[in-house]
């Protein structure tokens, strides 16, 4: 079991992606220090030892996530869904500076392949979650919205659907990839199941006294969920029948949950990731000490024991379960 610095990036890091291809990483990056809120989109090639392409926001980088192996869609703390076509024509490795700035996105953006949605939200966008060519959004708004991606224009956004089953705000929202009607969603009140075709009511709904940060949907069926807390409480749902496993593997809040066919991985604000065994959580396979907080965790898609891990000390780091 091993792990190796990949790269020190300039800005504290928030959330990685790999593209469905597995040929490109992408890094949302943020300064949040002081007064000054910005970001950067980083695009590393598959090894994350090569900077392709840098993309500079004027806010913070609150997710980031690929439609396709050629369109990254990314959100921000004020309340933009911008998409990127990294093989657009008019593409170089020369930064390009991305601003709200109306004239500037209609006169330059559009003839680099950029497209930004201003005022999705009324508040922060705290996550998005992409599936076939729809976009489920969560916000500090208390609201999840329901997008569809115009399948003529892969940049553009339709409001289908707008879901109120929190009454504080909503930190993470995650489509269940097999039931592909169902999602789920996490506030600091609690979690709720959803169906998409249903704005008014819930499949499940759990209160909860300790805000939920993360979601996860097992890999092999609908109905096992994985909830992440501020607490560092990690709770295993079967939604069928309200059935809850409750294990604290972290003091400080779990910021991601990354779940695949052998392990479930966890990411912390106590500055340690996690490894379980999917079939016993009990058993702890692998654990890795940061200098600061780790914030986000995937994997390439054919990959079961590597995954790569940011944190807000600015390290992509390469985890090896042999």
């Amino acid at each position: 079991m091993t792990n190796k610095n990949l790269q020190t990036t300039e800005y504290s890091i928030c959330s990685v992606d790999y593209s469905l291809d597995n040929q490109w990483l992408a890094l949302g990056t943020s300064n949040l220090t002081n007064s000054i809120w910005d970001g950067k989109i980083i695009l590393f090639n598959d090894n994350a030892d090569v900077k392709e392409k840098q993309y500079d926001v004027d806010s913070g980088i609150t997710g980031v996530q690929w439609l396709n192996n050629d369109i990254l869609v990314f959100s921000t703390d004020d309340s933009r869904i911008s998409f990127i076509n990294i093989n657009h024509s008019n593409q170089t490795t020369t930064p390009i500076t991305i601003t709200k700035t109306q004239d500037y996105i209609e006169d330059d953006f559009k003839n680099r392949g950029i497209s930004q949605h201003l005022c999705c939200h009324s508040h922060i966008i705290s996550s998005i979650d992409i599936f076939e060519n729809k976009l489920l959004s969560s916000s500090w708004d208390k609201s999840i919205k329901l997008w569809d991606i115009n399948s003529s224009d892969e940049t553009s956004l339709q409001l289908s659907n707008q879901f109120i089953h929190h009454y504080k705000k909503v930190n993470i929202v995650k489509w269940n990839r097999i039931n592909r009607d169902l999602f789920a969603s996490g506030s600091d009140n609690g979690v709720v199941v959803g169906d998409c075709r249903d704005k008014h009511s819930s499949v499940f709904n759990k209160e909860t006294q300790i805000p939920v940060y993360s979601l996860a949907w097992a890999t092999n069926n609908d109905y096992t969920l994985y909830t992440g807390h501020s607490n560092g409480q990690l709770i295993q749902y079967d939604i069928r029948n309200t059935t809850e496993i409750i294990k604290k593997p972290h003091s400080l809040a779990i910021n991601q949950i990354h779940v695949n066919s052998k392990y479930i991985s966890t990411v912390s604000d106590d500055r340690s990731s996690k490894v379980f065994d999917i079939n016993n959580t009990d058993t702890l396979v692998y654990q890795y000490e940061s200098n600061d907080f780790i914030k986000c965790i995937t994997s390439k898609s054919d990959s079961t024991n590597q995954f790569i891990t940011g944190s807000i000390d600015k390290k992509l780091v390469l985890h090896q379960i042999n």
